[in-house]
Order: C-alpha cells, then structure tokens, then sequence
C-alpha cells in the first residue's frame, strides 16, 4: 500500500512540473511580446528615414509537419531498424522584434505533430509498418534573423514538451490499437520496457518571405539532440553495463507554414506617414 501511494505522489508531482514548464513557456514568449511593445517608442533612423526601433509584431501560423526519426538505435524501437517520414500539422503565435532594419528576433510558441513510421514484429502478425505519434509544445525563445526585403532567414534553439503520445499497434487479431503507455506513467514506475522523455531540444533553422499585406509563408527544419527515449529501469541494452540507460534517437521535422503578422500593415502605414511629412 506505501508503495503504491509512493507511486502515485511521484506521478503527481511529474505531473505539476509538466505544467509549469508549460505554464513558464506560454509566459516568456508573452512577456518578450509585452515588453517589446511597451518600449515601442519608434524613432526615425538617421541614414534610412526609417521607423525601425524596438517594433513587435504578433502573428499566427498554421501549416504541414513532416517528421522522423534518426539515431544509431533505431533497432530498438523499429524491427527494421529504419523510419519514414509522417507528415502532421502545426499551429502556433509567432513574435517578431525588429530591432533594426536588418537584424530581427524571432519568437514562438507551436504546437507540433511528430514521431515518425516504423515497423514493429511479434509472433501473431509477424513484421507490418505503423507509426509513432506525439504531439509537442515548442518553444522557440530566440531566433536572430536577417532581414532583407520581406526575406527572413533565422536560426537558434528550441525546446519542447511531450503532451501525449500514441503507438499504433496491432493486436492479436490483426486490429490496430492505440497503445499510449510509451508515453509513461508514474503509476507503474516505468517497470516495464521504455518509456518517452518528457522534454526536448535541438536547433532550427528557417527561411521565410513576407508580404506587405501581413502574410507570410515559410519553411522550418529542426533537430532534436535530446535521446527521446529512456530505458524502463528493468531494461537494458545488451551492449551496455546494467541499469537505466538512453536510448539514442532522435527527432527531426520540416514544417511548411503560411502566416499572418497582425501589426506589419500598422507599421508600413506609419512609415508611410512619416515620410509625407
């Protein structure tokens, strides 16, 4: 009985960090967007005559994943030791800080489809494909950008939030099931197989072109470095030494986004304005 109460307090309280991560997230992109309005006190560029300092616009995107898996560990996850792409959907609130004429920062908050194909073997159905499905936060803080004409090349760090996460699995009758205790759960203390980290990191990189209007369409690749997968404590590899041990694989996605940036057309007028004057 101590036992499972014990259990049941670890899940509770991995359960209140997921939410604060999440909850810390949501607030430090907001707070980098409210901070850069407040200072949005536009001034005249000496060489250009351009309104150009401190200006924030805010924006939603909205488009096509596609993601996979890579790793030198893939047999440990796929029969074949191989993944293909899976193609997913993301949605999120952007943030540009333009602090000068070239030189932006961006910032966002996507929720993100991931996972990849794979192929799984047991004994009643033998070797069939299927996929592994999560679904992500992702926080990308900063990202220095080149701006040149509406053109927008950036890149930095990322990290994400595991929220759920599902594994296609057939059972004995040939029928496929949602099998979600890949995802892990402090009930049964990761007492058996492995179990889905719940955080990642990594690094993107994006090209994106924007009209005056305010839309925008882009390409983003990003690459996880963080292992995805742990070990359950009653596992292990037969090439490493006893005890919990990270499996090394790793996510990789391609997003295609189109976009609207809500403050682009206020700060082109006011441009406009000034240059009448």
């Amino acid at each position: 009985m101590r036992k499972t109460h014990t259990i049941k307090f670890r899940n509770e309280i991995f359960d209140f960090k997921i939410q604060n991560a999440f909850l810390t997230i949501v607030i430090s992109l907001l707070s980098t967007a409210l901070f850069a309005q407040q200072n949005n006190k536009i001034k005249s560029d000496r060489d250009t005559n351009l309104y150009i300092n401190a200006r924030t616009s805010l924006g939603i995107i909205a488009g096509f994943t596609q993601a996979g898996l890579y790793g030198n560990q893939m047999d440990s996850l796929s029969s074949n030791g191989k993944s293909t792409a899976l193609p997913g959907f993301h949605v999120g609130i952007t943030a540009n800080s333009m602090l000068s004429k070239y030189f932006w920062l961006k910032h966002a908050i996507i929720l993100t489809q991931k996972g990849g194909g794979i192929a799984l073997h047991d004994t009643f159905n033998g070797t069939y494909n299927t996929m592994l499905r999560t679904t992500y936060i992702d926080l990308f803080p900063i990202n220095p950008t080149f701006h040149y004409k509406g053109f927008q090349i950036y890149a930095g760090p990322y990290i994400g939030v595991l929220l759920g996460a599902n594994l296609r699995q057939k059972n004995q009758s040939g029928v496929f099931e949602n099998n979600k205790s890949i995802y892990g759960s402090g009930y049964n203390n990761q007492s058996s197989s492995k179990y889905l980290q719940k955080f990642d990191y990594g690094f993107n990189v994006g090209l994106e072109y924007e009209f005056k209007c305010g839309f925008n369409i882009g390409i983003r690749y990003t690459r996880g470095y963080a292992e995805l997968f742990d070990w359950a404590q009653s596992i292990t590899l037969p090439s490493y030494d006893k005890g919990p041990t990270k499996i090394h694989i790793y996510s990789q996605y391609l997003n295609v986004s189109v976009g609207y940036s809500f403050m682009k057309g206020y700060f082109d007028n006011k441009k406009k304005k000034e240059k009448t004057h």
